[in-house]
């Protein structure tokens, strides 16, 4: 009887915990990404946005996103600040201008198919979906649709993309998956990232 007990115990609280880890975490606060995995030359590198993309390792010469003066405590120079909003990712410009929002193509190779785009100007294709973002709170990861990111070698950097299975071996050839942890900063600056 009290062994019965005990299992069905520690069944319900397995089963709790579980359900806890799966929760998505919501955030209203500004936040941004870091590599949590240990991979050489990645770990602890935090993400940059340039030129429509999100970079690992992106070098200072090549960021070129325009920003208000940063404060002299908290803020991370070259981390792009990013908030969710309905389940979609948006770069932040300040205040509630949420223009500058990341896609997911469903069709394109996973090393190239998340991008950011101007909201105001710019219409994606059918193929692009912008809704699935979410903060896992198991990992405290951003995630989207519970695919993996992928950081793929490219110009002295990586870039990021959404693993869907949609490349073939060759075309993911060193590319690394990883999990970007979400560090919440209320000393995040506003600024507009270069689009292509």
């Amino acid at each position: 009887m009290q062994l019965t007990t005990i299992f069905t115990l520690l069944a319900g609280t397995t089963a709790t915990v579980s359900a806890v880890v799966l929760t998505p975490r919501a955030t209203s606060r500004n936040f941004i990404l870091r590599v949590q995995d240990d991979q050489p030359g990645l770990r602890g590198q935090v993400l940059s946005a340039s030129k429509s993309r999100l970079w690992v390792s992106l070098p200072e010469d090549k960021q070129d996103a325009q920003c208000e003066k940063g404060p002299e405590a908290g803020w991370i120079k070259g981390a792009a600040a990013l908030f969710l909003r309905d389940s979609e990712l948006f770069l932040y410009g300040g205040g509630d201008h949420a223009v500058q929002k990341f896609g997911v193509d469903r069709q394109a190779n996973d090393r190239d198919n998340l991008k950011y785009f101007d909201t105001t100007h710019d219409n994606p294709s059918d193929t692009v979906v912008t809704r699935g973002w979410y903060i896992d709170s198991g990992r405290n990861a951003l995630a989207f649709s519970g695919a993996l990111l992928l950081a793929c070698p490219e110009s002295g950097a990586y870039t990021v993309g959404v693993f869907q299975g949609k490349s073939t071996p060759e075309d993911r050839a060193n590319c690394i998956p990883f999990h970007p942890e979400v560090v919440e900063n209320d000393a995040s600056v506003p600024c507009e990232y270069s689009e292509e």
